[in-house]
């Protein structure tokens, strides 16, 4: 069945005058700087927007991957999927899954991105390395770094955590840092690991 159509929800909070540029003749009268200010709210808002609707769209996928509700569809495998249904990847939607469960643990976060003070991609970050007992210390620090700041000490944390041997084995890595790197968490002897990224995409089983 076919969904209803619908306007974009930016058409509604972006007034109509202001998506298109001024005219040539009236260009040289335009303030720039005011201009910025007013087109960088339109943007943020926008782009909260967006963030509160991924973390919906994990919420449902959560729930789809579990079951595995593409067979259902008819389709064999979930990037077939995401590609046809959603125009993402397997990959992303996976991701996105992730992160909503991972808020459902760490209420901390859940609460400081449902008051607009986390971007989705602090978010994403910090669930990569937050536990209950240091959420609210992450919070914090994501509240006063630059999301660049925030990525390169969550690698530290990590590097520390590598180099005295945490993991105890049970993480392997391989490819070029930082970007093309490959990980395996929870490897086990005789058993497949539980989880495998590449960079900061989740890798799925398709079946």
């Amino acid at each position: 069945m076919a969904l209803p159509a619908s306007s974009p929800a930016g058409l509604d909070l972006v007034p109509p005058e202001h998506l298109e540029p001024p005219p040539g003749d009236q260009q040289r009268y335009v303030v720039r700087d005011e201009c910025a200010l007013l087109l960088d709210g339109y943007l943020r808002r926008l782009a909260r927007q967006e963030a509160c609707g991924r973390r919906v769209l994990g919420t449902l996928a959560r729930a789809f991957l579990a079951q595995k509700g593409q067979h259902a569809l008819g389709f064999a495998r979930l990037g077939d999927f995401a590609r046809e249904r959603l125009g993402l990847s397997a990959r992303e939607l996976q991701s996105l899954a992730h992160v909503s469960a991972r808020l459902a643990q760490l209420p901390a976060v859940a609460a400081a991105f449902a008051a607009g003070a986390l971007s989705w991609t602090q978010v994403r970050l910090l669930v990569g390395v937050a536990t209950a007992e240091t959420a609210a210390a992450w919070v914090e620090t994501a509240r006063s770094r630059t999301v660049r700041a925030l990525e390169a000490n969550r690698i530290t944390v990590c590097a520390w955590h590598h180099l005295r041997g945490i993991h105890q084995g049970r993480v392997r890595a391989w490819g070029t840092a930082p970007d093309d790197v490959t990980w395996e968490l929870g490897v086990r002897p005789g058993c497949a690991p539980l989880l495998r990224l590449h960079g900061d995409e989740y890798l799925v089983d398709e079946r």
